[in-house]
């Protein structure tokens, strides 16, 4: 093997890793939820796991710099390093907390700091490099992917993070999580499933009448220039209006705040990545595969529906997969005007000035995301394989 400089993504990756595990403090303790904390670098908290960590990114740095003879470097093996890195970053701020709690001061608190933020983001780049790298049909690419996520997940179930600030306000507000997740996830994934609906059927009637195509689009774009707030605040008498105005609006909970703007504009924001790739889809099949059809004797609904429609759908799911993961983040807006959803944790928080409780709604509407994002990729891409005739 020979020595060479890693990829530019690595090498930004493991100078914020080793910089920030230094420099930065790993934690921070509080006496209290109230009180300014004490920062703590990695040395002071987590003695002897501190040299454990910066052995790790040693190593890190020496896998992504080895490379075969053929060339190529060993971007498994780096990935899994950095994976592993990350959960023992998550294992040594558990440690630190649970050292650092003591039964005299039932009310301290241990928040992560910016030097373990820094340094599990550094230890991510170093990933998302390897990843590029290695074949997605590989099971260790998968498990490089997944290791970061699963073994932080058990710890937090087994409890060994119980002592972490974040844990504490989730313990404080363990039915309030729930319901207001729940509610997150409903409208997120409700308004995104009317805006599919909605978008596939205005993207056919786009494809078949191409002088409505124009119009069509400059009405969806029109949703797009108006900032999400400010959309919002357009509703609120109108709706309020409807409610007071007619019985079955204001039944079904149609007022100027709570759920009804909310999901008004989540639908409005939909429409334009489904309607627009649905019809990309549309048209990128091939007229050749159409003639042919209608050649063997199919009629135009069996066309659209046995051969337009499922080449079209890995470039739909793209779309759905982009408004998906927009509408999860702008759910959060809902909280502003009662809608529900994690944006009331998140904004709770930031009216106590708790950091901790703003990552308590954070946290999991990054997680939701990703994962949302991660599962319909993968549906998108064993769609794309399915039709090029691949195993």
């Amino acid at each position: 093997m020979k020595l060479t400089m890693p990829d530019k993504v690595s090498v930004l990756g493991l100078c914020i890793a080793t910089g920030s595990l230094v420099a930065f403090p790993f934690v921070t303790f509080r006496p209290n939820r109230v009180f300014a904390g004490t920062p703590l670098t990695g040395l002071d908290s987590l003695g002897g796991f501190f040299w454990v960590m910066l052995l790790l990114l040693i190593l890190l740095a020496l896998s992504a710099s080895l490379r075969r003879d053929g060339g190529y470097p060993l971007h498994t093996f780096t990935g899994l390093m950095a994976s592993v890195y990350i959960c023992v970053a998550v294992f040594c701020a558990g440690y630190a907390a649970n050292i650092l709690a003591s039964p005299e001061m039932p009310h301290a608190r241990t928040s992560l700091g910016a030097g373990f933020w820094l340094t599990a983001f550094g230890a991510y780049l170093v990933i998302v490099a390897a990843i590029k790298g290695m074949s997605n049909r590989s099971p260790l690419s998968w498990l490089v992917r997944i290791l970061p996520l699963a073994v932080p997940a058990g710890m937090l179930f087994a409890g060994w993070l119980d002592a972490l600030s974040i844990m504490q306000e989730f313990f404080n507000r363990r039915a309030t999580f729930f319901t207001q997740f729940s509610a997150h996830v409903t409208l997120s994934f409700s308004s995104v499933f009317l805006g599919t609906l909605v978008g596939i059927v205005l993207a056919i009637l786009a494809f078949r009448l191409v002088k409505a195509e124009r119009y069509m689009f400059a009405f969806i774009n029109l949703f797009q220039t108006v900032p999400t707030l400010s959309f919002l605040g357009l509703l609120m008498l109108p709706l309020a209006y409807l409610g007071n105005r007619y019985a079955l609006f204001g039944d079904l909970g149609v007022t100027g705040i709570g759920w009804a703007p909310a999901f008004i504009v989540l639908f409005a924001y939909t429409l334009l990545p489904v309607t627009g790739n649905a019809l990309a889809g549309f048209r990128i099949v091939d007229p050749m595969v159409v003639e042919a059809a209608r050649g063997m004797g199919m009629t135009s609904r069996q066309v659209f529906m046995q051969i337009q429609m499922p080449l079209a759908l890995p470039v739909i799911l793209s779309g759905i997969r982009t408004a998906l993961t927009q509408a999860i983040g702008n759910t959060i807006l809902a909280g502003l005007i009662g809608g529900g959803g994690m944006g009331t944790i998140i904004f709770l928080g930031l009216a106590q000035s708790a950091p901790d409780l703003i990552l308590l709604g954070a946290l999991p509407v990054v997680a939701l995301a990703l994962a949302a994002d991660g599962v319909l990729r993968v549906t998108e891409l064993l769609l794309h394989r399915r039709m090029m005739g691949e195993s």
